[in-house]
């Protein structure tokens, strides 16, 4: 600190200095809060207060629900309409997507339970009636679309399947990126195995709609009953997940 400059004064009196004052540097709001906190007089003080991290897990858990139960309301009108559509069309590709769709419902459901933190041998079981039920459903497509190829019988267009399969691919894949994000800060590989399931089934949607474009568009009959098997394909390799998984993993 430098020191104020001497006065002049008159001959014969003492000079005297100016008084000096220090300069206090102005208090932080973290350590007036900390003041305020620590002082007896003032039990209530209006310092920010920062948001703790499991109010945020509280409000991703909600989130995740809300996801889950998004996803098992649009698979069950997801499922009626496409099996619908399907048998209308005479479209197995269209039927096995609706008939999958259906089995999504259960799927999420399972998700559902594991977040509500219930039982895990219990979900072990619903896990195995879910892979059981995709092998039905894959054992089922598969004989169709081998006597669709058989037959040769080329499934009719279907303008209504084909919105409905547009949407499905924009909900689905809003929903997979979803619930990856929560499940990664949520730290839950279930949530997180789901999001991947939905992009799964967003792209199936792509992939019958495409199928059913091809048909209305150059008659290839032959694609919808391909799609079908590859959808059958994939049901299948989900049952067995289902079946052989000891854990109470995702399904």
């Amino acid at each position: 600190m430098v020191s104020a400059p001497a006065l002049a004064a008159p001959a014969g009196l003492p000079l005297r200095r100016l008084p000096t004052t220090r300069r206090r540097s102005p208090a932080t709001p973290r350590a007036s809060c900390a003041a305020a906190a620590a002082s007896a007089a003032s039990p209530v003080h209006s310092c920010p207060v920062t948001p703790r991290p499991a109010a945020a897990g509280v409000a991703d858990r909600r989130l995740a629900f809300r996801l889950e139960y998004a996803t098992i309301v649009w698979n069950v009108l997801e499922g009626a309409f496409a099996v619908t559509a399907g048998l209308l069309a005479g479209s197995v590709s269209l039927v096995a997507f609706g008939l999958d769709s259906s089995v999504e419902v259960f799927a999420s459901a399972v998700v559902v339970w594991e977040l509500r933190g219930a039982d895990r041998r219990g979900e072990r079981r619903a896990l195995r009636a879910i892979g059981s039920a995709y092998i039905l459903v894959a054992v089922y497509v598969l004989i169709q679309a081998v006597n669709a190829l058989r037959l040769a019988e080329p499934p009719e267009s279907s303008p209504v399947g084909m919105v409905f399969l547009g949407a499905t691919v924009f909900v689905m894949f809003g929903l997979g990126l979803a619930k990856l994000r929560v499940g990664r800060r949520l730290d839950s590989p279930t949530v997180i195995a789901d999001g991947r399931f939905s992009l799964v089934d967003g792209s199936l949607a792509a992939a019958v709609f495409v199928g059913l474009a091809l048909v209305a568009l150059f008659g290839w009959w032959w694609a919808d009953a391909a799609l079908a098997i590859v959808i059958s394909m994939l049901a299948f390799y989900e049952g067995l997940k289902g079946l052989l998984r000891n854990d109470a993993g995702p399904h």
